[in-house]
């Protein structure tokens, strides 16, 4: 997990809140896998915002530790679902089966889906600011991995039933 302390905020020039939030937009633009991170003006002059980059620091590495349950995962990807299911692939509908924590630092989901491809871009970004929602991890980068689900079934051939001819009971 990131802070960014921006030091000499205090010779900034305007306004110091459009300067941190374009700040952010040029981060985000090089860095897009630290979407999150916290962004704090500070003056080492003047001890300005010190403190609140200390607290940030504490909180994102709190969040960057989390750990969230499977029961959870699972009630958060049905909530997401059904605020905005995903569209239709080749007419069939794309089923998101189950979603677990593969990893800490940072928090790392799996998700498992019948279809990969159409998941990827727009969604992926629908269920990764889902999830910062649902779990409040505003701070921490979150990883979010699509893969297939394995049709169990697949590899087994397909079974004959030999029928038994009886004879007539005499």
């Amino acid at each position: 997990g990131l802070v960014f302390a921006i030091n000499k905020i205090d010779s900034v020039p305007g306004d110091k809140e459009v300067f941190l939030r374009e700040a952010r937009k040029q981060i985000q633009s090089v860095l897009p896998s630290l979407d999150g991170a916290a962004i704090v003006g500070v003056s080492a002059k003047t001890g300005y915002n010190v403190e609140k980059s200390l607290d940030f620091a504490l909180k994102t590495y709190e969040e960057w530790q989390t750990y969230i349950q499977t029961s959870k995962l699972q009630d958060w990807l049905k909530y997401a679902e059904s605020k905005h299911a995903p569209k239709l692939f080749k007419g069939k509908p794309i089923k998101l089966k189950y979603a677990t924590q593969i990893k800490k630092r940072p928090p790392t989901i799996a998700v498992f889906t019948n279809h990969i491809k159409p998941l990827e871009g727009a969604y992926e970004r629908y269920l990764i600011n889902s999830l910062r929602e649902y779990f409040n991890l505003t701070l921490t980068p979150i990883r979010l991995v699509l893969k297939k689900s394995e049709n169990p079934f697949a590899d087994k051939k397909e079974k004959t039933f030999s029928k038994k001819l009886h004879k007539p009971k005499k």
